[in-house]
């Protein structure tokens, strides 16, 4: 958290709580859901370990250009199809 005051601006770190955890869960799982996707289990972190000489922007970068085209308020589902065939192509399926 930034706290801003007349002579500085500082930053402090506060613990998540459980109940703070538990409403990030729920919100990711929920989208995920919304997705057609498995729920991720809680109390982990999870990573994404690129294949081969691909980075991270090397994906981002493709699955922005596969929903570009998707209209601004489209639901989550819909980009689905298109966010799968990017990733399938950059990771060579």
């Amino acid at each position: 958290m930034t706290v801003c005051d007349s002579i500085a601006e500082s930053t402090i770190f506060v613990p998540r709580t459980a109940d703070d955890q538990e409403n990030t869960d729920e919100s990711v799982n929920s989208y995920l859901r919304d997705l057609g996707l498995p729920q991720r289990l809680s109390g982990y972190r999870w990573f994404q370990r690129p294949p081969g000489d691909l980075t991270v922007k090397d994906i981002d970068e493709a699955v922005y250009a596969a929903i570009r085209d998707l209209p601004r308020d489209h639901h989550p589902a819909e980009a689905v199809p298109a966010i799968r065939a990017a990733l399938a192509q950059s990771y060579g399926r």
